[in-house]
Order: C-alpha cells, then sequence, then structure tokens
C-alpha cells in the first residue's frame, strides 16, 4: 500500500544520507571527489582490439562516477549489501565489476583506478584499486574482449545479412533485426563463424 511504500522510502533515503556521510568521512573518498569531474562520459573510436590473434576495431563509450583529470584516473562507487573487504572483493567478480573497470581505463588510457563500495548494512567504505598488473584488471580485460569479439561477429554478420537481402540500410533498416526465418538465422550464424 501507498503508505508502506511512504515509510520504505523515507527508510532508503535515510540510508542514503548515512551512506554519503560515510563517503565524505573516509579521507581517500573525500580527496577523490574533490576537484572531480563527476558523471564524465568518454567516447572514442578504439583500433585495438585483439581477441585470441583477431584485431578489430569498435566506437565505445563510458561514464565515470568520478574522475580526476589531473590524476589521469577515476572510479565507480558502489552501493553494496557488503559487509566486509571479502565480501565486497567477492561481489567485483560475482557481478563482472572488474571487467567493467579494465573496459573504463582502457577508455581512458588511465593506468589506474577505484571501486568503492559503500555498504548499506553497515555503512563502512571498502575500496579497491586497480592498475594494469593486477589480477582485476587482467581479469577483466579477458572479459571483456571476448563480449567486444562477439559484439563485433554480431555487427559483421547482421551487415553481411542486410547486404545479401539488398536492406536499405540509409532507411536505418538495418540497423533492426527483422523477423527471421530458421534459415536465415543460420545464415547469421554461419557468417559469425566465418569471421571468428
Amino acid at each position: 500500500n501507498a503508505l508502506e511504500d511512504y515509510a520504505g522510502a523515507i527508510e532508503d533515503f535515510d540510508k542514503a544520507i548515512e551512506m554519503k556521510k560515510a563517503f565524505m568521512d573516509d579521507e581517500t573518498c573525500r580527496m577523490l571527489i574533490q576537484n572531480s569531474d563527476p558523471q564524465k562520459v568518454m567516447i572514442k573510436h578504439r583500433d585495438d582490439f585483439n581477441f585470441k590473434g583477431f584485431n578489430f576495431s569498435l566506437s565505445v563509450r563510458c561514464k565515470w562516477d568520478v574522475w580526476r583529470n589531473d590524476f589521469g584516473w577515476g572510479g565507480d562507487i558502489k552501493s553494496i549489501t557488503a559487509t566486509t573487504q571479502e565480501q565486497f572483493e567477492a561481489a567485483i567478480r560475482y557481478f563482472d565489476y572488474d571487467r567493467q573497470r579494465a573496459w573504463y581505463m582502457d577508455i581512458a588510457g588511465s593506468n589506474r583506478d577505484v571501486l568503492i563500495g559503500i555498504s548499506k548494512k553497515n555503512f563502512k567504505i571498502f575500496k579497491v584499486f586497480i592498475n594494469r598488473d593486477s589480477d582485476m584488471y587482467r581479469s577483466g580485460l579477458e572479459k571483456y574482449s571476448y563480449l567486444a569479439f562477439m559484439y563485433h561477429n554480431l555487427n559483421l554478420a547482421i551487415s553481411t545479412y542486410n547486404e545479401n537481402h539488398n536492406m536499405d540500410i540509409a532507411s536505418g533498416i538495418s540497423y533492426k533485426l527483422p523477423m527471421l526465418k530458421s534459415d536465415d538465422w543460420n545464415d547469421i550464424l554461419n557468417n559469425i563463424s566465418m569471421v571468428s
């Protein structure tokens, strides 16, 4: 009912205030946010993708929670249910935050990054600093490289399908998958396997 929803919203708001206080009370968090460029969007075309020896390019973007131009790096802030550093690090791998952070680092060309977790349970702050030599970066790079490769191949297959079926690319039809018969999907999957 509406009254319960309102009470829940107030409780969530109170938690958010406590979480913000915990964040601002942490010296590292406070230093990172000062003079930052919050919600900075980076867009670029990358020609340097490689997946198992296959080179390709993609246009990419990211939107930082916190970016420091003067540091040349930034980070992401997560509200979490974890109550310990160990639980936070397990959540990073479970939710593939390592993939996200490697992706952001490579778009920005940064050598460092930080993931900050704010516990919704005990309001503790947890931090994981990442650099290009860390396991966190390497596992994230491997994960995003695979996804980027699959995305590239799917786009290539759809483009080939559109060309083979005389789709009018200028009309925008090529950006939507038409209803396909099983034979058409087989053609697309064969095209993917040809380029992979």
